[in-house]
C-alpha cells in the first residue's frame, strides 16, 4: 500500500487515460511490493541477528527496570484485560498503542508457565521491537525501490536503504540488548510519512493519531507534520498534492482521486478520531484521560536532561554539576537566563524550532522536503526541550537511510548520528543501576560515561541536528540533485515541483 500508485485525476473526462498513461510510465507497485531473495536474506539476517543477541550472547538482558515494568504491564493485561488495566497496573506510563503488543505477551507467558509467569514474559518482552526493525527495513526496501525509476539500480537502493537500517548498531542495541520500544514508534512514523508523500490524507492522519497512541511524542513529531501539509495540498493550495487511488469501493475510489478540497481536511480529522477512540475505548480511556496521562508523564522528570546526550548536558544548575562532568540530573525548574527557568527555556526553543520546521512543511511538500522535515522534527525533539531520555533521538535512524542512499552528505551525516547515539545508548545502558548483571562489565561502558566521550557524543548528535536545521533553507531545496526523493516523472515535477 505504501508505494501504491499516486494517480493524477486532471478532470472526470480524462481521469482513466491519464490513469492509463500513469502507469505506463511509473514504477509497477508490485515490482516494489516483491520480496525479492535478496531483501529476503538481508531481512533473514538482521533477525538472527537480534535473535542471537536476545537469546543467545545476552539472554534476559536490557535496563532492569524497563524490563520488570514491561512484563508487570503484560501479566496484568492477561490477568484483567484492557478496561480495568490502568485501575490496576499501577504506574502505567504508556498509552494503549504499545500495550496491545504486551497483552499476548502477558496471555503467552501465563500458559507456558502458569506458575512463574514473570521469567518467560521478560524473555518475550523484546520480540515486538525486533519484528518491527525488520518491518522498518521491509518498508524502507518498499519506499525506496518504489521511488526509484525501474532498474536494477532500484533494487540495489532499496536494500542499502534497508541494510543501513537493519545493521545499524543502535537499532539492533535499541531492541535486541536493551528491550525498548522504540522501533514500533519507528515504523509507526515511517508508515505515515510513506502515507503523506503518497497522498493519502487519511491515512496518514490516522496514523499520526495511531503514533501519538504509542508514544505521545511520535505523535508531536507526525501529528504537527500531517496537518500542515494537509493545510497546505486541501485549503492554501488545494488540489497541489498527489491524488492518491486507495483500494475500495468504486465510488470512494473516484472521490478520494478527484476531491481535494476542504472537505478532505474534515474527512482526515474524522479519521483521526475514529483511529483514536478504536484504539482507546478498549482501555477505557477518552481524551481527557490520555491528556492527563500525558501531562502526569511529562512530569516525572524535571530535570534538564534524563541521561540524553545533548546541549542540556553540558549545563549544570546550581550546586549540581552539568551531566557531561558527572553524569548528574539538574533540576530544570530553577532560573538560568534572568527570569527563564530551563524548562521554559527548553519548550521555547522547542516551539520555535517546531514552527521553523512546519513552515518548510507549508512552503514545499515533494518527497524530500517531508522526509527531511520527519527527520529533523524527531532530532529537535532529542535536541532542543528538557527532560529528554538517551534513547529519543531513535527515529531519525528510520529516516536517514532515504536520504543517505541518495547524498553522500547524508550518509556522513548518518555515521556522525549513529556513533553519537551509540556511545549515548552504551554508556547508559552499562551503569551497574540500570543493566542486568550481564550488561554492567561490557566494554567501553565506563570509556563512554568519561567526560571527553560525552562531549564527542553531544558534538556528533547536535552537529546532525544543525545539518538537519541547514538542509531546511530554501536554497537547500535546489542545491543537490536527488534521484529518488527529487520527482519521478512529468506529471510529479508538475505537482512537485
Amino acid at each position: 500500500m505504501l508505494v501504491h500508485v499516486e494517480t493524477i485525476a486532471l478532470s472526470n473526462a480524462k481521469a482513466d487515460s491519464v490513469s492509463r498513461t500513469r502507469k505506463s510510465h511509473a514504477p509497477c507497485p508490485l515490482r516494489a511490493l516483491s520480496a525479492t531473495p535478496a531483501l529476503i536474506i538481508l531481512l533473514l539476517a538482521g533477525l538472527a541477528l537480534r535473535l542471537a543477541i536476545a537469546y543467545v550472547f545476552y539472554p534476559d538482558s536490557g535496563f532492569k527496570a524497563d524490563l520488570n515494568i514491561y512484563a508487570s504491564w503484560a501479566r496484568t493485561l492477561a490477568d484483567y484485560g484492557t478496561w480495568d488495566f490502568y485501575k490496576k497496573a499501577g504506574f502505567s506510563a504508556y498509552p494503549p498503542g504499545y500495550l496491545y503488543l504486551l497483552w499476548p505477551i502477558g496471555l503467552l507467558s501465563k500458559l507456558i508457565a502458569p506458575g512463574e509467569p514473570a521469567s518467560v514474559a521478560i524473555g518475550l518482552i523484546k520480540l515486538p521491537p525486533i519484528l518491527s526493525d525488520i518491518a522498518v527495513g521491509a518498508v524502507l526496501y518498499s519506499l525506496v525501490s518504489g521511488w526509484a525509476r525501474p532498474s536494477r539500480r532500484a533494487e540495489a537502493l532499496g536494500l542499502a536503504a534497508a541494510a543501513l537500517y537493519v545493521f545499524n548498531p543502535v537499532t539492533w542495541y535499541d531492541s535486541a540488548l536493551w528491550g525498548q520500544t522504540d522501533a514500533i514508534g519507528a515504523l509507526v512514523l515511517l508508515l505515515g510519512v510513506g502515507a503523506l508523500v503518497r497522498g493519502n490524507s487519511e491515512g496518514a492522519a490516522g496514523i499520526a493519531v495511531l503514533a501519538a497512541l504509542v508514544k505521545p511524542q511520535y505523535g508531536v513529531v507526525l501529528i504537527p507534520l500531517v496537518g500542515v501539509v494537509l493545510l497546505r495540498r486541501h485549503l492554501w493550495r488545494a488540489g497541489s498534492g498527489p491524488r492518491n487511488t486507495p483500494r475500495g469501493p468504486e465510488r470512494l475510489h473516484a472521490w478520494l482521486a478527484n476531491e481535494q478540497g476542504p472537505v478532505r481536511i474534515l474527512t482526515s480529522f474524522l479519521v483521526g478520531v475514529v483511529v483514536f477512540f478504536v484504539v482507546a475505548l478498549p482501555f477505557n480511556m477518552g481524551p481527557y484521560e490520555y491528556l492527563a496521562l500525558v501531562a502526569r508523564n511529562a512530569r516525572l522528570y524535571p530535570y534538564l536532561t534524563v541521561n540524553a546526550y545533548n546541549p542540556w548536558a553540558l549545563i549544570g544548575v546550581g550546586k549540581t554539576p552539568s551531566l557531561v562532568s558527572s553524569g548528574l540530573w539538574s533540576v530544570d525548574s530553577v532560573k538560568l537566563l534572568g527570569p527563564l527557568s530551563g524548562v521554559l527555556i527548553g519548550s521555547l526553543l522547542f516551539v520555535v524550532g517546531f514552527l521553523i520546521g512546519l513552515a518548510r512543511g507549508f512552503w514545499r511538500d515533494d518527497r524530500r522536503s517531508i522526509v527531511l522535515l520527519a527527520l529533523f522534527l524527531s532530532a529537535a525533539f532529542f535536541i532542543l526541550p528538557t527532560r529528554v531520555h538517551e534513547r529519543y533521538l531513535f527515529p531519525v535512524f528510520a529516516f536517514l537511510p532515504i536520504l543517505a542512499v541518495d547524498n553522500r552528505r547524508w550518509a556522513v551525516a548518518l555515521v556522525l548520528f549513529a556513533i553519537g547515539s551509540f556511545i549515548n545508548l552504551h554508556a547508559i545502558l552499562t551503569i551497574p543501576t540500570y543493566a542486568t548483571d550481564n550488561l554492567k562489565n561490557l566494554p567501553f561502558g565506563e570509556l563512554f560515561r568519561n567526560y571527553p566521550f560525552v562531549l564527542l557524543s553531544v558534538v556528533l548528535q547536535t552537529a546532525g541536528f544543525v545539518y538537519a536545521a541547514w538542509q531546511l533553507r530554501p536554497a537547500a531545496a535546489d542545491e543537490t540533485q536527488f534521484q529518488i526523493l527529487s520527482s519521478g516523472n512529468e506529471q510529479d515535477r508538475r505537482h512537485f515541483g
